[in-house]
């Protein structure tokens, strides 16, 4: 499904699924982002300011990818999983992305 779809797409149907409510969150990230200090309204806020990091268009159940949140008091990383079918995306994790393993731009990983 993601094979035809442009970056300006994908952030596109996750800003508004993000905006409607359309979310579902998973066990695993409910309890990283209690434990990385990252509200879900952060994610939820953050729909007109994300940007793709990294597409998993063969992920194992949905295309899922990467992106980049930003909210006013800091930025962040989550995945989601993409039923476009459903119209829905599944949050799977968050965190802060660790500046050493990440060009000052947060989207390219540095070389190890």
């Amino acid at each position: 499904m993601l094979g035809n779809l442009t970056e300006d797409q994908i952030i596109e149907f996750v800003s508004s699924c993000l905006k409607r409510g359309r979310v579902l969150w998973t066990y695993h990230v409910s309890m990283r982002l209690k434990d990385r200090y990252i509200p879900r309204e952060w994610i939820l806020e953050s729909a007109n300011k994300i940007e793709v990091v990294e597409i998993y268009s063969d992920d194992r159940y949905l295309p899922s990818c990467l992106l980049l949140g930003k909210h006013p008091e800091s930025v962040f990383h989550f995945v989601v999983a993409m039923d476009f079918a459903d119209d829905f995306v599944t949050i799977i994790t968050a965190y802060r992305p660790d500046p050493s393993k990440w060009e000052h731009n947060l989207r390219i990983r540095r070389k190890a």
